[in-house]
């Protein structure tokens, strides 16, 4: 079981410097490419919960340790962006534009809670960062000590 979680966490650290990266594209099809690869993503995590192994993943966490650490910590704030700001989102999204269809004014507290979860998302990559460092390097030294 705590094989099957480290994948998840480390998919979803992958999946997180891949968008990362594409945020740098300023294209008009960006915004396609981000759809494209949460798709992408969804698929090869439903994938993965099925399965419960994917050999690349396997191979990553064998032969690059510690790389594997930081994209498991990325992968938490990967999955802490998905889960408290891009389902939100959406859902904001649909209602402001369902109101918008229907002629109505829409008023919402979720723009003042997506300026904060921003903030929230910055200090929890930064602390992520911190964590996989401390045990990369700190943590195994300690241990040889």
């Amino acid at each position: 079981m705590k094989n099957f979680i480290k994948q998840i966490l480390m998919f979803g650290g992958i999946y997180f410097i891949i968008s990362f990266l594409l945020g740098f594209i300023h294209e008009n099809t960006n915004n396609l490419y981000d759809i494209i690869l949460l798709l992408l993503f969804f698929i090869c995590f439903v994938r993965l919960c099925l399965k419960r192994n994917f050999v690349f993943l396997q191979k990553i966490e064998e032969k690059l340790p510690k790389i594997s650490i930081f994209l498991s910590s990325f992968g938490m704030v990967q999955y802490f962006e998905i889960f408290f700001v891009t389902i939100p989102g959406i859902v904001y999204g649909y209602n402001a534009a369902r109101a918008a269809y229907n002629n109505v004014e829409y008023a919402s507290i979720m723009p003042l809670y997506l300026d904060y979860a921003i903030y929230v998302y910055f200090s929890f990559i930064i602390l992520a960062i911190i964590m996989a460092t401390y045990i990369c390097f700190a943590k195994n030294k300690k241990k040889n000590s």
